[in-house]
């Protein structure tokens, strides 16, 4: 799966807060998403990049295209959410308490990524994708 732009409904079984986070300059983000903190401590969208920390997922769409850092603040849930299995390299049964890797803003790989950017830890994996919990 590619990351997405647009906004996704994603399913939650357990939500434990929400917390708002300044978003980067330049940036939009869809709502519904996994969200990290770049290394100035701003808000993107998750990836497979290098130095950020994923926070949660994102409750709206905010687009802070036209802003400077901090212009705009975005609230991020933190819970347990269902996210997009990589299909190359698959979260499987044994990977259920560990952290996974970001492949992208919607999805979550076993391993293999490039920056090994950790994704909250697995809940339950179904056929359909992978429960995170996130906190």
């Amino acid at each position: 799966m590619a990351a997405t732009t647009a906004d996704r409904n994603t399913a939650q079984k357990k939500l434990l807060r929400e917390v708002a986070y300044p978003v980067a300059a330049s940036t939009t983000i869809p709502g519904g998403v996994l969200v990290a903190l770049n290394a100035g401590g701003y808000l993107i969208n998750a990836a497979d990049a290098a130095s950020i920390t994923v926070v949660g997922v994102s409750f709206e769409r905010i687009d802070n295209s036209a802003g400077a850092n901090g212009a705009l603040e975005c609230k991020v849930l933190k819970g347990s959410f269902k996210f997009f299995n990589n299909g190359t390299n698959p979260v499987v049964q044994g990977t259920v308490g560990k952290q996974p890797q970001i492949a992208d803003n919607q999805t979550v790989r076993a391993s293999g990524a490039t920056n090994d950017i950790k994704a909250g830890v697995v809940d339950r994996l179904e056929s359909d994708g992978v429960w995170l919990w996130i906190d």
